[in-house]
């Protein structure tokens, strides 16, 4: 192949990706032949490249999200040139070229490290283990899709995962939530997909049960990772050099000043002033003539943006004061799915893993989705299943070693709550920032701006928010 690397990855031309697959160890060789059903070709990595045949189309219901671009990938080992009925659909997730640089800007190709573990941790003959560089694998290959293939080029951004079809098997999660609340769902027939799939919506599983399931599979994979020293040395994770700077005891980080500087700039020279008194509501400023702002909020982000709340040191205080383990980033229902059989979660789009606190997983699912008129429920309810499962896997994977069992029992319920309320909400603060619209154009339309700012404005979260600073 004569393209480059960024070019070969970021194509969807049929032969370039067949010719790229060919490439490919072969172990992933051997999976795609098994789950085509070609089980004597999966044992002849040579005569399955030869016989290998692929066609890239574009999903049903495809499209270019803000990660990437995800497409449908045929594959058929018949000899045959033209697609037969019976070829095998595995979907295709790459960056478009248009996306390269914000792909490569937040090192979004990181989770093909992931991907790439799991390829390593099912090869039998290279015998790796389940656990690799502090990722225990064998958590994610039970709450991801099955991965093929993936590869990809960090100094372009660009990347290839080569995953399962679910489409026969799962809806995404956010069809769970309805309609009503959140305008993520406008554009989506929520009743007639739920109607169509299980026959009658409430025969559907509820956003209850889903979401507690979601925050059960979050809790499986933070309670593995809990504390665990060894995922600091993974500088592909997002916030590691954070981590590890305040462990060691750094009396400075340039990232972290230069993020701050950029969301210090843009709030008090672009975003503060556009914000004007609500002649509606004296509690409230006005945008746009129609995103409204809790002065609240407005306050705790003029807070959070100080001197005293933005030096390095502050911060590497408070990451030393809270538990970090591995988290997904970005936890929200359209990253999910459900199998519609079991009712099972899948997790998707890996592309912000890192190190965090691991409660803000669950509450950046609340924020996305759910109504403030529930989020005391959800405390009640999903969050509290979601500490029991900490405590279940750390039963179980901490039997016999008395010291980590005493200090897992030291992180009670008050404390998850608080690592909920302060990493969630902490998170959104300056997102807040980073979505409004400032000098250049705005990365969300008002409608959706409006949504946000109002489910961060909810009073109750705003004031148990207030109780831990």
């Amino acid at each position: 192949m004569s393209e480059s690397k960024k070019d070969i990855l970021s194509t969807t031309d049929s032969a370039v990706v067949q010719e790229w697959l060919r490439t490919q160890p072969d172990h992933s060789l051997s999976l795609i032949a098994q789950e085509c059903g070609a089980q004597e070709i999966s044992e002849k990595p040579d005569q399955a490249r030869d016989q290998l045949r692929v066609e890239v189309t574009p999903l049903v219901e495809g499209h270019v999200g803000g990660m990437g671009d995800v497409t449908r990938m045929y594959v058929w080992f018949t000899g045959e040139e033209s697609r037969p009925a019976e070829a095998t659909p595995f979907v295709m997730k790459i960056v478009v070229p248009g996306r390269l640089w914000i792909s490569k800007m937040h090192g979004l190709t990181r989770e093909v490290e992931v991907y790439k573990r799991q390829l390593l941790s099912s090869n039998e003959k290279e015998l790796v283990g389940d656990v690799i560089d502090g990722v225990r694998v064998f958590v994610f290959n039970s709450v991801t899709p099955t991965v093929y293939a993936a590869d990809s080029d960090p100094e372009s951004g660009a990347k290839r995962v080569i995953m399962k079809d679910l489409s026969k098997e799962c809806l995404e999660s956010g069809y769970f939530v309805g309609a009503s609340h959140t305008p993520l769902n406008a554009a989506k027939n929520v009743d007639e997909v739920l109607v169509k799939t299980y026959g009658d919506v409430s025969k559907a599983p509820s956003q209850a049960e889903v979401m507690k399931r979601s925050f059960v599979q979050a809790a499986r994979i933070h309670a593995h990772h809990w504390n665990a020293p060894a995922l600091l040395d993974n500088t592909w994770l997002r916030n590691a050099d954070f981590y590890k700077d305040a462990v060691n005891g750094e009396t400075e980080n340039a990232r972290y000043d230069q993020t701050c500087q950029y969301l210090i700039n843009k709030w008090v020279n672009e975003v503060r002033p556009s914000l004007s008194q609500d002649p509606d509501c004296e509690n409230y400023y006005i945008a746009d003539d129609t995103v409204r702002w809790s002065k609240l909020l407005v306050g705790l982000i003029d807070v959070s943006l100080s001197p005293e709340r933005t030096s390095w040191l502050s911060y590497a205080t408070h990451l030393l004061k809270r538990p970090y383990t591995f988290i997904h980033g970005d936890f929200h229902p359209g990253n999910m799915m459900v199998r519609t059989k079991d009712g099972e979660v899948v997790l998707l789009d890996l592309e912000l893993v890192g190190i965090g606190s691991g409660p803000q997983d669950p509450a950046q699912y609340v924020m996305s989705h759910v109504s403030p008129a529930h989020f005391q429920e959800v405390v009640d309810t999903a969050l509290r299943a979601y500490y029991d499962e900490l405590h279940s896997t750390w039963a179980v994977i901490d039997e016999g070693d008395e010291d980590k069992r005493k200090a897992r029992e030291e992180y009670d319920f008050e404390k998850c709550l608080q690592d909920y309320v302060v990493g969630g909400l902490g998170k959104w603060l300056w997102l807040m920032v980073v979505m409004s619209k400032g000098k250049a154009a705005a990365i969300l339309p008002p409608k959706m701006m409006g949504y946000f700012v109002e489910q961060v404005s909810c009073e109750l979260l705003l004031e148990a928010f207030l109780l831990p600073l």
